[in-house]
This record gives C-alpha cells, sequence and structure tokens, in this order.
C-alpha cells in the first residue's frame, strides 16, 4: 500500500474517531443516588453487564393498590423508543421481553402490596435493543437515551414519561476536569469513605484505568459504562486493597490514547496501530528482492536494520499532570501505590506511561494491550524489565494479536530477566455464568479482545510461590517503597 494512502487513512479514522467521540449525551442523568420515580412516571435502572450497559429493569408508579395477583409478566407490553439530542422520537423500534414483574416499593424491593411495580428485562450480549443507548457505529455513548412506553390493559397502565435514569454502578464516582496548560482533561473518580478513625488516618493506593478506544471523547461517562471498571467500587473488591480501600480514577482522551506525537507527511499525528514503517519497510524488502533478482547490484545489496523507536501518546505530559493533580488534591493517597490499569488503547497508554515514567508507578495491568513489540527498543523492555507487570489476554484475539503484542513483549521481558512479571492467557473469552447462549446452544463466547471480562470479574489469578494469588491481591501488596 502507498504511504501516502496510509497517511490519508490514518488521518481518516482519527478525524472519524474524534466526530464519534465528540457525540455523547449529558452524563448529569447518570452521575446520582437513585431517584424513585414520580407520579404518572417510571425510572429506568441501567446495569454494567460483562459486555456493557443494558436496560436492565423499570420502577413503575401505578397509583393505586393492586394485589399481587393481578402483576403478571406476560401482561406488560415494553416497547422502546429512540432518541436524538435528547428528545424522544415516537416511533417504538422493539419491545424488550419482560422477564419478572412484581409490585415494589419505590426503590423496587418487592412488596406485598403498594402503588409501584418493578420491571424485569431479558438481556443478551448480541441484543442492542437493551442497550440504553442509541445506536451510533463505535461510540460507546450516543446521541441520546432510549425511553420506554409501558402498557398493560389489565392494569390501565400507559406510562411514557420517564423521571430518572439510575446506575448504581456510576452512582458512587463524580465526574470533574482538569485545565493544565490550556489542555482539558475529562475524568471519573471514586474515593471510599471512612470507616473508622484508623481507616481515615490511613493512606490509600490509587488504580488509574485507561478506557479503550471507543470511549474517548468530553464526557466522563463513556469509559464508566464500557466495562465493569465501576465494580471496583464495591465493598468486596475494596476489601482487597486493605485499610481504607482505594481510590479510583478514570481519566478520558479526547480522540484515543493511540494517537501519538509522531506525524505523518501532513503533518497529522499518527495512530499507533497503523505501522506506517513497518509496512513501508515489508513493501521495500520485497521489491528490492526483485530488483536483485533482476539486475546485479554492487555495494549492500540491503539496508541496514532500522532501529524501532517507542511511540509516545500526545496524551502523555497531560494524564500525567491529571495524577499529580488528582493526588496532591486528595491527601489520602499514597503517592508509593499508585497503579496504572488499561484496556486495548489504554493497555497501550499503560506501558508508554510505564516508559515515560518508570519510577512514578508501583504496578502497571495491561489488558489486550496495543503496544507494537516492534516499536519497543532494547533499553524499553531493560526499563519494563524493573516493573511489576501482570498483562492479561485472550489469545483468540484478531484485533491485537498476541504475536505483534504482549506475547513477543512478555517473551522478551522473561529473557531480559524480568522478576515480577506476570500473563494470563486465557484460550477465548466465555460467559463463566453459564447464563447465556448463542444460537446453537452453545455458550456465549465474547470477542477475544474483551480480556476485561475476567479482570472485573475478579477471576484473574496465578500460582506464585505455590499459592493462588488473585491479581488484585498482587496489585494490591505493590508499593515503590
Amino acid at each position: 500500500m502507498n504511504k501516502n494512502l496510509l497517511c490519508v487513512l490514518c488521518a481518516v479514522f482519527a478525524c472519524v474517531q474524534a466526530r464519534v467521540g465528540a457525540l455523547t449525551v449529558d452524563s448529569a442523568a447518570f452521575f446520582h443516588e437513585y431517584e424513585p420515580p414520580r407520579e404518572k412516571s417510571y425510572v429506568m435502572n441501567v446495569a454494567v453487564k460483562d459486555w456493557g450497559p443494558v436496560i436492565d429493569s423499570a420502577v413503575v408508579y401505578l397509583g393505586k393498590n393492586v394485589p399481587a395477583s393481578a402483576v403478571n409478566a406476560q401482561d406488560f407490553s415494553v416497547g422502546v423508543f429512540g432518541a436524538a439530542a435528547g428528545d424522544k422520537i415516537d416511533i417504538v423500534t422493539g419491545f424488550l421481553d419482560v422477564e419478572s414483574a412484581f409490585l415494589s416499593d419505590e426503590y423496587g424491593n418487592e412488596a406485598l402490596d403498594g402503588i409501584y411495580v418493578t420491571l424485569h428485562f431479558k438481556t443478551h450480549p448480541e441484543d442492542s435493543l437493551c442497550n440504553p443507548f442509541v445506536s451510533f457505529p463505535v461510540s460507546i455513548l450516543k446521541k441520546g437515551v432510549k425511553s420506554l412506553w409501558i402498557k398493560n390493559s389489565a392494569l390501565s397502565l400507559n406510562c411514557s414519561e420517564m423521571s430518572a435514569v439510575n446506575c448504581a454502578a456510576v452512582s458512587k464516582f463524580k465526574a470533574s476536569f482538569s485545565v493544565t496548560d490550556e489542555t482539558v482533561s475529562y475524568y471519573a473518580y471514586f474515593l471510599p469513605e471512612a470507616r473508622s478513625e484508623s481507616e481515615s488516618a490511613a493512606k490509600i493506593p490509587l488504580v488509574v484505568w485507561l478506557h479503550g478506544i471507543s470511549e474517548g471523547g468530553t464526557d466522563a461517562l463513556a469509559p464508566l459504562l464500557a466495562s465493569r471498571i465501576g465494580d471496583l467500587s464495591n465493598d468486596e473488591m475494596q476489601r482487597q486493597f486493605g485499610e481504607g480501600g482505594a481510590a479510583i480514577l478514570v481519566p478520558q482522551a479526547r480522540t484515543s490514547w493511540l494517537e501519538s506525537t509522531t506525524k505523518d507527511a501532513f503533518g497529522n499525528n499518527i495512530w499507533v496501530p497503523v505501522d506506517i514503517d513497518g509496512t513501508v519497510k515489508s513493501i521495500k524488502e520485497k521489491m528490492t528482492g526483485w530488483l536483485s533478482g533482476k539486475f546485479a547490484f554492487r555495494g549492500k545489496e540491503r539496508e541496514e536494520e532500522k532501529a524501532p523507536s517507542a511511540t509516545v501518546s500526545i496524551y502523555t505530559i497531560a494524564l500525567r499532570n491529571l495524577i499529580g493533580e488528582f493526588i496532591e488534591n486528595h491527601g489520602e493517597i499514597d503517592e508509593n501505590r499508585v497503579y496504572i490499569m488499561g484496556f486495548s488503547a489504554g493497555g497501550y497508554m499503560a506501558v508508554n506511561m510505564c516508559l515515560q515514567y518508570p519510577d512514578f508507578f508501583a504496578a502497571a495491568v495491561p489488558v489486550s494491550e496495543v503496544f507494537p513489540n516492534s516499536k519497543l527498543t532494547s533499553r524499553d523492555i531493560a526499563s519494563l524489565s524493573k516493573m511489576p507487570l501482570w498483562f492479561v489476554h485472550s489469545a483468540d484475539d484478531s484485533v491485537a494479536k498476541i504475536a505483534k503484542y504482549d506475547g513477543a513483549t512478555v517473551q522478551r521481558l522473561v529473557a531480559e530477566g524480568a522478576k515480577d512479571v506476570h500473563y494470563t492467557l486465557y484460550n477465548c473469552i466465555v460467559d463463566s455464568d453459564g447464563v447465556y447462549f448463542d444460537e446453537d446452544g452453545n455458550v456465549f463466547q465474547y470477542s477475544g479482545h474483551d480480556a476485561f471480562i475476567p479482570l472485573f470479574r475478579d477471576e484473574v489469578s496465578e500460582s506464585i510461590d505455590g499459592e493462588t494469588v488473585s491479581l488484585f491481591e498482587w496489585l494490591s501488596s505493590k508499593s515503590r517503597k
């Protein structure tokens, strides 16, 4: 492929990503504690499943007491409206399957009598109808949030007014932004509540999670809904980080972490996966080989191998400043226990940050990372080998093939003598609950790229010194001092 054509494709890809990432919703609709339905309305409850956000349930105001025997799931019709820029479109795009229905209080707790009913819906990884956002390619956040039309003739119910969207996975987080050197950085964060005087006095670690390629933009909600990072705020997960729990910081890139400081022929920033040097070099070698067979060349038959050079994200300094500012503003954070984790493009960024600031992070967890091994110099490998690292990936990942990325990198790290590098490699990623199946009746298999699924289910572990240690137990034990 012509180099200029590659540059054009790279630039177009960057523009598309930047445009799509900007199509976000108002996150204020999500960042709040649970809100019950108002009179003559319903609330939509959004859950974050292994694969992303879903319309999980709805609590509906009935306005009158009805017997429990009068509430039957099959009597409800729940249509889904599309939306654009926050305005409802009165066209039903499909109907949700009601899995269960029961009388409840305004918070969705089952009750013997009352004026509310709770509906739980069936969901499936391949059912786009249960996604709460209006569909748009690539971006996790869309132009608007879907709404529902809930009817039940037996109960004289006809409700299409949504009073709130509740999302437990987001409710413990806050959204904010930082401005440094005219760079605006959007982020979400969680801080655990002090449980006792001793816990409030103890320093806590900071977990930094870097999102994948689809969640860039200017709305910190997107990275929280793309995976179950919010589960780290749960009490069970927080206890793994010791006394006081851990703070969680989820920054957002405006485009993608993959946008590098390297320029193409048109002055555009090259995105990391587009390995122009490697492609052009391959074409050049093939052409040289063909010409060598046709003509007798004097001198060197082949150019010397070009030394690899690590790509650097344009967000490197801004991200470092954001993390530093966050630590400075929250004195309870232990600056010696800053852990950086990331998925896909975020995995690239985690490696990038470790290379640029080797003495800052206590440990790193790259998941399905896309830092080309060919771009890591021997010096880079030597630097990374000194840091605690735990890579997570699946062998069937067709997006980031292990031979080109962490599979090759881990081999080099081990050869370099790395003492604390771990590599959890799955054959494939499946629904470990055995709840979802494909059309052939087999347990549902996710994309091999989605290795964040077992990570946030706390299923990643390894035998270390004869004991089974979970990734988060290992992570929480790391400190720069």
